[in-house]
């Protein structure tokens, strides 16, 4: 379905957010809610439609956040044209595996605190970047406003890894996971480390492919906003 225009734009009507501020996490797993597979990366989990499905959500979103983590585990190609964010206390982005094209669309921002950026400058090589600096003390609600006022517009899509979801997961509205087969477990691959569970969410889209993964779209409610 996503390989046509029209398959994509019937994908994005079932996964459009109710509203402009919408910070959706997205994620490929296990059944049993492993966020990696057997190589350590996401690469032996993902297939059919889960890549195109993930540069959908891309497309539509102001903002990619993803932690330093992350870009040094495997290959973290940038958006097309949607700013990517890093989020690094330590400013060290050393074995990182970004991968710039040299669009003149891309946008990499490193988010980090004030006392970092010279960390940052001598291990982000060749990188071309913007800096936006944070308080390390700044909860998720204000980092939402501080990447919002920087790329203009708050629709984020939060891609990892563990540590960047469980400090945003206190204003995630909607949590969408790729389902690797086989489905041997019936929690529809939500992390049991989640902070607060999930037993309020509401599945408001459920998706599947040739490969047989199965795509679920969460809606948490956390934010006062309907969960269907």
């Amino acid at each position: 379905t996503l390989s046509t225009s029209e398959g994509r734009e019937k994908v994005w009507e079932l996964l459009r957010p109710p509203r402009r501020s919408w910070v959706r996490a997205i994620m490929v797993t296990t059944s049993g809610g492993e966020t990696v597979g057997t190589d350590g990366t996401t690469n032996s989990l993902t297939r059919g439609s889960d890549r195109a499905l993930l540069a959908l959500l891309r497309d539509h979103s102001d903002a990619v956040v993803v932690g330093a983590k992350t870009i040094k585990a495997e290959p973290i190609p940038l958006p097309v044209s949607t700013p990517l964010v890093i989020m690094t206390r330590s400013g060290n982005l050393s074995g990182h595996q970004l991968r710039q094209r040299g669009n003149d669309t891309e946008r990499l921002i490193i988010a980090t605190t004030k006392a970092s950026v010279d960390t940052l400058a001598l291990t982000a090589g060749d990188l071309r970047y913007e800096v936006l600096v944070v308080d390390p003390e700044e909860d998720a609600e204000r980092l939402e406003l501080a990447i919002a006022q920087h790329v203009g517009g708050n629709s984020l899509l939060v891609e990892g890894g563990t540590e960047i979801w469980k400090f945003f997961a206190p204003i995630i509205d909607e949590v969408l996971i790729s389902v690797a087969p086989p489905p041997r477990e019936s929690n529809e691959g939500v992390p049991p480390w989640w902070p607060g569970g999930h037993d309020h969410w509401q599945l408001s889209a459920l998706m599947t492919d040739d490969s047989q993964m199965l795509y679920y779209s969460h809606r948490t409610g956390i934010r006062g906003v309907p969960s269907a």
